[in-house]
């Protein structure tokens, strides 16, 4: 095949180009006649959006059948309306099935080369990066299309701003040119930089704030150094744009009887207005959207103006920002071109660093600007200087200024580096310093992610050596399996569970951590032994049921008896943990709150609450109602009630059938099967299924009451039986201490036919998911649920009528506590080995299945 010219390709290149324009300018042109806007431009710099779908017509004679650009799904009212990339594909098949078109005729044509055709040349000095320019200039141009921002131009020039202004601003703030060199934007940013951290470092003075008349934070020689570098880019960027729109000068000189300076003075001032409100929506619209891509571009433009935002908008900026650097669905599809990826991969850290800079100067520190600056820090690799600075700010603010807390976003950063770097005296200390500040809400990943860099470093073998300054911190343990059970201990206090993910990082960690130990052998009773293997770190991780041996590194996943709550490979059994006085005292007065709101929001979704006192009204109505049962509870006389019984949740139990209602003899049956198993059952009942009708919600019908439903009623009235609450009440906590008398009522296993545990049981198959969300501790809410609730299931009952031989039967919702725990391994008194079994509940495996971990140790005397 004959080669073509160089020469050719950009005659090709030079007239597409330039039909492309010709297009676009026509486009533009169309829609300024027919909307008026005062935004649009016939001659508008747009970007070449890189692939145009175009006939070989269109290129020749300039027809507008362009594909626009695609723009996001989750468009709202302020996005301009255009037809998706899809809808044109689809008009082009109509186009196709609908005529002689050939599928060629729609796609320009390529002109047959044995070599690529040259990428068009960017001028990287002056230039944007088309991929960040193309995100910011949509954004923008939905700014200048909202109809707030047109209200404000229309106001501003009314006011004396002149449209010329206005329309250059526009101009710039869409030009995808710089008017200041990147170069010299970028030193002075340095030289700031500069000045923040040699404020920081001395002393910290660069924290403490003293407020001027216009409320923004003045840090004094920094807030001075940073307004001056500011004032001298915007005689720099006035000049440069003046220089190539001399006209403006003109317009304005005309209204300053000819004084250039002072002319200048009137353009930089307007240009700082309008900016400055452009570019605050556009802070705003990015925030809410939480996209961090336009700042790239957005950035650069309030450095090279020089321009001092509002502190509200500085703090839309700082927040947008934090989200960069992330990936994100456009980052993963765009393919940058060569020149540009050192840019890309430096605005990561650089912008975020920067606008903190520019906040912490003009404003004053806050937590999030310091923990953007640690991120960026800790993501350049320089860990020991962003933990020098979280120091310094956490020295500088009182631990009762919550908003300026320290959070454990701030720390993670520099955890997450020392723990990579295997660094573990470091991430100890940092940990243990996470633990202790005031603010931070350790998860179960740091925890996971501190026994893993541990493990995997050798710290739980029995001779591993001392962690420096690991007994300072208070560890009595510097190492060893000692320092596991420390770290687990503490653990259990604050964790609930972990997910399968952390459940394989630690087995992989301790199989790293024990891999040069001998391998598990009968035999081998003098060392400790282990055959874990390392696996992939999404691969599932299957049940063991072999029985570990006592000197056997165990990390593995298992599945407890649940009547026993027995591991088959430690042998170590569960306990179901019981609620401490002062933990029943606390969920107590959590459910009492929790049934106001409870009853709040049921009167709000049937209309009866129409104002704000009404609501408050009813909260504290139900409130009081709870206290009130609660009390009765504690101080009646006779015997104490051993089964609360939720009276709606087994009135409605299996009626979801055509004649299905609530049914008065299943909590008859329910109650009878108590007492003959040697309970004494108290129904609780909302108050409206003792009215002679009522209404059922989830079928929309009313039901009356027959004289069967009333005999019962009256039934369980005479014999106390039965205690009518207001709608969505939950169950309360009681001691009944008059009717107790410092009774224990927990009842053990043996064979009286009475249900095992403690007392009073609540007889419910509700899961109660919504209480255990709005609790304040989750960890209460589940031993009173683990200990209390017992789950029932029968033959539902049609009317009055049973199945033969019908029975109810019961199970406990745990026989275990389900959180983490410790217990001792059951060894031989003569063995040398013992050990600790942690057990850690999965959030993504069975209810009776955990992720255990136990490292053997050599007893005491054997040593």
């Amino acid at each position: 095949m004959k080669s073509e010219s160089p020469h050719q390709y950009e005659q090709y290149d030079k007239g597409r180009l330039q039909a492309l324009d010709n297009i676009k300018r026509k486009i533009e042109e169309e829609r300024a006649a027919k909307s008026g806007k005062w935004w649009v431009s016939s001659d508008l710099k747009r970007p070449v959006v890189p692939e145009q779908v175009l006939s070989d017509d269109a290129l020749d004679n300039n027809q507008s059948s362009i594909i626009k650009p695609f723009t996001s799904p989750n468009q709202d009212k302020m996005m301009p309306k255009s037809p998706s990339v899809f809808s044109t594909i689809n008009a082009n098949i109509a186009a196709l099935e609908s005529s002689d078109t050939s599928i060629s005729s729609l796609f320009a044509p390529i002109p047959p080369s044995s070599s690529k055709v040259p990428l068009q040349k960017h001028n990287t000095t002056m230039g944007y990066n088309p991929d960040y320019f193309e995100t910011y200039y949509e954004i923008m141009n939905v700014v200048l299309q909202d109809e707030k921002m047109e209200k404000y131009i229309k106001k501003a020039v009314k006011e004396g701003i002149k449209m010329e202004a206005v329309e250059l601003v526009k101009e710039w703030l869409l030009s995808d040119e710089r008017v200041v060199e990147k170069s010299i934007v970028q030193d002075r940013w340095k030289k700031l930089d500069q000045v923040w951290r040699e404020g920081w470092k001395e002393g910290a003075s660069i924290f403490q704030e003293t407020t001027n008349h216009t409320g923004t934070g003045d840090s004094g020689y920094e807030s001075s150094k940073i307004l001056t570098e500011l004032n001298t880019q915007q005689e720099l960027f006035v000049s440069n744009f003046l220089a190539s729109n001399p006209t403006l000068l003109e317009v304005f000189l005309k209204d300053c009887l000819d004084d250039e300076e002072t002319a200048k003075n009137e353009i930089t001032k307007q240009f700082n207005t309008i900016s400055t409100q452009l570019i605050t929506f556009l802070l705003r619209h990015c925030a809410k959207r939480s996209r961090s891509d336009p700042m790239h571009v957005c950035w650069y433009k309030v450095k090279e103006l020089g321009l001092k935002l509002p502190q509200d908008s500085i703090a839309t900026c700082l927040y947008v920002v934090t989200t960069m650097g992330s990936s994100t669905l456009g980052s993963m599809f765009r393919s940058t071109s060569s020149s540009y990826k050192d840019e890309e991969e430096d605005n990561a850290f650089l912008v975020p660093e920067e606008v903190a800079t520019y906040h912490d100067l003009l404003c004053k520190p806050t937590e999030n600007s310091v923990s953007i600056r640690i991120k960026t820090l800790a993501g350049k690799g320089d860990t020991e200087t962003a933990e020098e600075l979280l120091e310094a700010y956490k020295a500088s603010i009182p631990d009762t200024n919550s908003e300026e807390l320290i959070r454990l976003r701030t720390y993670i950063p520099i955890f997450k580096n020392y723990c990579d770097a295997g660094n573990v005296a470091k991430a100890l200390s940092v940990f243990h310093r996470m633990k202790t500040t005031s603010g931070v809400i350790l998860e179960p990943e740091n925890y996971c992610m501190l026994i893993a860099t541990l493990a995997e470093n050798g710290c739980f073998s029995n001779d591993a050596s001392p962690i420096e300054g690991a007994t300072d911190l208070g560890y009595e343990n510097s190492s060893g399996p000692g320092l596991l059970d420390e770290i687990a201990n503490d653990m259990a206090y604050n964790v609930l569970e972990i997910s399968s993910a952390s459940a394989r990082r630690l087995s992989n960690a301790l199989a790293s951590g024990f891999k040069d130990s001998p391998k598990a052998d009968s035999e081998n009773m003098h060392s400790v032994v282990s055959k874990l293997k390392e696996a992939h770190p999404l691969a599932p991780m299957q049940a063991s049921k072999e029985a570990a041996a006592i000197n056997e590194v165990v990390a593995c996943r298992v599945l407890l008896d649940r009547s026993t709550g027995v591991c088959e490979v430690t042998g170590a059994q569960q306990q179901l943990i019981l609620l401490e006085p002062d933990q029943r005292k606390q969920l107590h007065n959590d459910l009492i709150d929790l049934a106001g709101n409870q009853y709040t929001n049921y009167m709000k979704d049937i209309d009866l609450v129409r104002d704000k006192h009404a609501a408050s009204d009813s909260a504290n109505k139900a409130t009081e109602q709870l206290q009130k049962f609660s009390d009765w509870l504690n101080t009646r006389e006779g015997e104490p009630y051993t089964a609360i019984v939720d009276g709606a949740n087994v009135g409605y139990y299996m009626q979801n059938f055509t004649n299905g209602r609530f049914n008065y003899h299943q909590i008859k049956f329910m109650v009878d099967t108590l007492e003959a198993r040697g309970e004494k059952p108290l129904v609780i009942l909302p108050n409206k299924y003792n009215r002679s009708s009522y209404v059922i919600t989830s079928k929309h019908t009313k039901q009356q009451l027959d004289q069967s439903d009333v005999d019962i009623m009256r039934y369980l009235i005479d014999r106390d039986m039965l205690y009518s609450v207001p709608p969505r009440m939950v169950a309360s906590i009681s001691d009944q201490t008059v009717s107790r008398r410092d009774r224990d009522l927990s009842v053990a296993s043996d064979s009286s036919g009475r249900f095992p545990g403690t007392r009073p049981i609540l007889i419910t198959n509700d899961q109660m998911r919504d209480h255990k969300l709005e609790l304040l501790e989750p960890r209460l809410f589940r031993r009173w649920y683990g200990c209390h609730i017992v789950n029932y299931n029968f033959t539902a009952f049609v009317m009055d009528e049973s199945v033969a031989g019908n029975e109810i039967r019961f199970a406990q919702a745990d026989f275990f506590s389900r959180e983490v725990q410790g217990n001792i391994r059951p060894t031989a008194e003569a063995g040398k080995w013992t050990g600790v079994a942690w057990h850690f509940p999965v959030s993504d495996w069975d209810l009776d299945e955990r992720f255990v971990i136990c490292i053997p140790r050599a007893k005491p005397e054997s040593l």
